[in-house]
């Protein structure tokens, strides 16, 4: 051709366009990251946990054991070692009441009988203490310890038999009057799909996440508006309601 080159002479065949780089795990996970809910159904905006109890140690242990299934109560403090090994490590599957021993023996760079002897009353070094202390709090207040925790605990399920969650707390139609609410029960169904939607939600953002899930789905399913000041205990429930 006159004035150019032949671009397809010679036998070398034509490079192939390069592929795009593949994303890394991480920038995938960013995208399906749940986003934190802030309108109702109805398009109102949902109402938050009263300030001085969002992110209490009570209403974290509360969540943090509905979520997990680990009956933690008490790990946030200094001196609950039971709880704190279930918070960090787990439970044991033969007693929910008590950790995993193993897990924690291996968690913690100890024997199992050490940790039994920990149960027992015996002395914990000062080191293992602060360790457990800091894996426990970890578990409930880092997204990265809730990760692990919901992965170990897995997806949550109903129990056989319940079809709803019941939350117990000062609770009422959201109003600037305080007078209009009380510590009562408020019970509405659930799904699996709901628990694991709160769950991703806790996982992503702590308290805030299962408190606006939960706005969000009593507000549906429940009574429009309807506002938890504080989070005191969260069971399961039986519901005919939708």
């Amino acid at each position: 051709m006159p004035g150019g080159s032949d671009d397809t002479a010679g036998d070398t065949p034509a490079a192939r366009p390069s592929a795009p780089p593949s994303r890394p795990a991480s920038s995938a996970a960013r995208e399906s990251r749940p986003e934190l809910p802030t309108y109702g159904a109805s398009g109102s905006e949902l109402p938050t946990l009263e300030s001085s109890t969002a992110h209490t140690s009570s209403t974290r242990e509360t969540l943090f054991g509905f979520m997990t299934g680990r009956q933690a109560g008490g790990a946030l403090g200094d001196g609950d070692q039971s709880a704190q090994l279930i918070a960090a490590y787990g439970a044991s599957r033969r007693d929910p009441d008590r950790p995993d021993t193993a897990a924690a023996a291996k968690g913690l760079g100890v024997s199992t009988r050490s940790v039994q002897r920990w149960l027992k009353g015996g002395g914990i070094s000062a080191g293992h203490a602060d360790k457990l202390r800091t894996v426990s709090r970890q578990a409930m207040t880092t997204k990265r310890g809730r990760e692990r925790a919901a992965r170990l605990a897995g997806a949550p399920k109903l129990p056989p038999g319940r079809n709803a969650v019941t939350v117990t707390g000062e609770q009422g139609v959201i109003s600037g009057d305080t007078g209009n609410y009380r510590t009562r029960d408020s019970t509405v169904q659930f799904t699996n799909a709901d628990l694991q939607t709160m769950q991703q939600l806790w996982v992503e953002h702590g308290e805030d996440g299962a408190a606006a899930f939960l706005h969000q789905h009593f507000g549906q399913h429940y009574v429009e508006g309807w506002h938890f000041r504080s989070i005191d205990e969260i069971s399961w429930g039986e519901s005919s309601m939708y």
